[in-house]
Formats: structure tokens, C-alpha cells, sequence
């Protein structure tokens, strides 16, 4: 079902006022305080649970200059802030789906170590959760939707800015605690426990040596490899969780998310094997959407799945078997625009 026009409406303000958010040269409050009998000016910042200082320097002419202008940006931020929190309120009100307060949190500080605007993306159930705004329709209301972990994925170009340490420890540092969980395997990286229940982990496709697990140095940990998560990667979309005045983030492509689960859900064994049906869940929920929202942009990245080879059509094949409901959709679609892959 669709949207209510005024939900859609204050989503697609709420998008056009994160792509223009405006700058700050200086963030946090100014301040000035008496030091040798000369006036001194500091910016005094919250940094999680800790207050920084930063100094600006000795009072004079020019640093006055910088101070009001500085000021004039914070309000337009402020004013800013307001609209887009104010969009926010809306969405929530309208029941439409948002972060609880502890994930809300964690996206707003891995959003503010740049990990995004770096090129890295939302993945898994947490990305999924943004699809029914971004197509202007009501979330679906089964437990596919519902997630207990943050998956963040990071292609071989995601390169951190800076120097400094690695993201978990940079999360840290805004004020996130957390505390390392080993996984199930031995050659499998730690993931990250944040409030006793919210686990984070760090995903990448597969490397040269196709080892299950491999260093990343652009965001200077180590990773869980997984396969034919490339796919995933290519033509990513902005969305904004509804926390606060909004977390800009990037996900996955719907078609490309609902088309690599596909291959994802026939990946599955030993203690993984429960999600299945999650997967090809969400798959069928977003396929259905897709084919009627946006069935040349499903239909053309299916073909561009279908073209990847042997391995992609066999895994894909027997997804789509097991849900009629897929399988009828997505013939219709070649019907319309022509074989996928070629018929391959």
C-alpha cells in the first residue's frame, strides 16, 4: 500500500535538506575566558560522554572576524536542524520505520567518523529498514524487518580520512562502548557488542588470496569476506534514518539488495542456515515493491546478475524456485522488456 502523500512528501524534504546541510567552520560552542590579563578564545565541544577544548587563540581583529561568522553558520545550522528534525517527527509520527535510541546512536557516530561519505555502506536488515520510504510505501510488518545487529560494508576503495585509528576505535571515541564478541569460526573477525543485545560487524567482498577473512586498510580492520557481495556495491543510494534531525547513510540499490539475497540465502549453512528464510522473505517483499515501482531498474540489474556467470544463474535459479511468488514476477518482467542475461 502506498504512502500517505504527506509521509512521502516530508521524506523526499527530509532527503533535499541532508544533501544540502550546510557547513561549519568552527562546531561546537565559542567561548572566550581571561588568561595574563589578555582575552583568550576556545571552542568547547561534547565528544560523547567527554567535553573537548580546542583552542582558537589570543583576541584580536581578525580571529573576531572569524568568531561572527563562525556564529552566523551555527545559526543556519540550527535553523537547519530544526526543519529536518521537524521532518523527522513527521515520519515517526506516521509510524514509519526508525532506529530504536541505541542503533540510532551507533549510526549517527559512524556517520560522523565519515565512514560514509568515505564510500562505505549500510548493509543487511538495517539497510532493508530503509527501503519502504525510499519507495513511498508501508514497511512491511513480519519479522523480516526486525534486527538485532548493524552490518557495515566496505569495498576495497572505502578509504577513512585522516590519520588515525582504525573505525571501531574512531566509533569509540565519539562516545559508542563496546565490547568485542568472537564468532562462531576460528578464522572469523570479532564483531563488536554495543548495549549487551546490538552487535556490529565489518563486511567486505572477498580478496586476491579468497581467504574467509582479510585486513582492510582502509578502515583499518579486519573483515568477514563475503562472497559475491561486489554485486551489492556498484550504484548505492542515499537514504536517512529517522533519528534525531536524520543520519544520512548509503545502502545497497533495492533491486541489487532484493537480487543478491537471492544468492546470499543459498549460501547458508551450518548455524547460518535459520536466515534463509529471512533472506528470500525480504527478497519476495522488495521483488514485489520493485516490479511495480521500478521494474526496468529490477529487471535490468537481474540481468546484469544473470550475466556474472554460471555460479550467479545457478544460485539465483534456485532461490527463485523456491518462491513462486519471485518466479512469477520476474518473468514478467522479461515478458515486458526482453530475456535477462539472454536468456543464459
Amino acid at each position: 500500500m502506498d504512502l500517505p502523500l504527506q509521509l512521502q512528501t516530508a521524506y523526499q524534504d527530509l532527503l533535499q535538506h541532508h544533501a544540502a546541510e550546510p557547513a561549519l567552520s568552527i562546531d561546537g560552542s565559542i567561548l572566550s575566558r581571561s588568561k595574563n590579563g589578555g582575552i583568550y578564545w576556545f571552542v568547547r565541544k561534547r565528544d560523547g560522554d567527554r567535553m573537548i577544548e580546542t583552542a582558537l587563540g589570543p583576541d584580536s581583529s581578525e580571529l573576531h572576524v572569524l568568531i561572527e561568522q563562525a556564529r552566523r553558520e551555527q545559526e543556519r545550522h540550527k535553523a537547519w536542524s530544526r526543519t529536518a528534525a521537524a521532518d523527522v517527527a513527521v515520519l515517526r509520527a506516521g509510524r514509519c520505520l526508525a532506529p530504536d535510541m541505541q542503533t540510532g546512536r551507533l549510526l549517527s557516530a559512524i556517520a560522523r567518523t565519515g565512514f560514509f561519505e568515505a564510500g562505505g555502506m549500510l548493509g543487511g536488515t538495517q539497510a532493508f529498514r530503509h527501503y519502504p520510504l525510499m519507495l513511498g510505501v508501508d514497511a512491511p510488518s513480519i519479522s523480516f524487518a526486525l534486527t538485532g545487529d548493524v552490518d557495515l560494508l566496505a569495498s576495497r576503495a572505502v578509504r577513512l580520512a585522516g590519520e588515525g585509528p582504525g573505525l571501531a576505535s574512531r566509533i569509540q571515541e565519539i562516545g559508542i562502548e563496546m565490547e568485542t564478541v568472537f564468532g562462531l569460526y576460528d578464522d572469523h573477525p570479532p564483531k563488536w557488542r554495543i548495549g549487551g543485545t546490538l552487535e556490529l560487524e565489518f563486511l567486505s567482498p572477498v580478496g586476491s588470496g579468497g581467504g574467509s577473512s582479510h585486513h582492510h586498510p582502509g578502515i583499518g580492520e579486519r573483515v568477514q569476506a563475503i562472497r559475491f557481495l561486489e554485486y551489492s556495491l556498484d550504484d548505492p543510494a542515499t537514504a536517512v534514518s529517522l533519528y534525531r534531525s536524520g543520519v544520512k547513510v548509503r545502502v545497497p540499490a533495492p533491486e541489487r539488495y532484493a537480487l543478491h539475497k537471492l544468492i546470499v540465502a543459498q549460501l547458508r549453512d551450518g548455524p547460518y542456515r535459520e536466515k534463509r528464510a529471512k533472506d528470500l522473505g525480504q527478497a519476495e517483499w522488495l521483488i514485489g515493491v520493485l516490479a511495480e515501482r521500478r521494474p526496468y531498474e529490477l529487471w535490468a540489474a537481474f540481468d546484469n546478475l544473470l550475466r556474472r556467470g554460471p555460479k550467479w544463474r545457478r544460485l539465483s535459479k534456485l532461490s527463485v524456485e523456491e518462491r513462486p511468488a519471485i518466479a512469477d514476477r520476474l518473468q514478467a518482467l522479461e515478458e515486458e522488456f526482453g530475456p535477462a542475461g539472454d536468456g543464459a
